[in-house]
């Protein structure tokens, strides 16, 4: 499970994804309308917001947590689990 705001942001991009595969015609004019370039670094944008979650919060978390258990180590006292 990821937080809101990261599945808020996935919701997001599954919409800009179906205009890219999906041509949509706009109501006022008739054009296909297209993925901005913006709308494409936001994909990215959330990219990066899913591996922080998932890969560098919980390595960052591991290795204060080894260091903690190292000093907890010194005195004698129980690693946390």
């Amino acid at each position: 499970m990821v937080p809101a705001q990261l599945a808020e942001q996935l919701d997001a991009l599954r919409i800009i994804g179906n205009f890219a595969a999906h041509p949509t015609k706009s109501q006022h004019t008739g054009e296909i309308i297209e993925v901005e370039p913006t709308e494409a670094e936001w994909n990215l944008d959330v990219l990066d917001g899913l591996f922080e979650y998932f890969y560098v919060a919980p390595a960052q978390a591991a290795e204060r947590k080894a260091k903690l258990n190292v000093k907890l180590a010194e005195p004698g006292k129980s690693p946390l689990p």
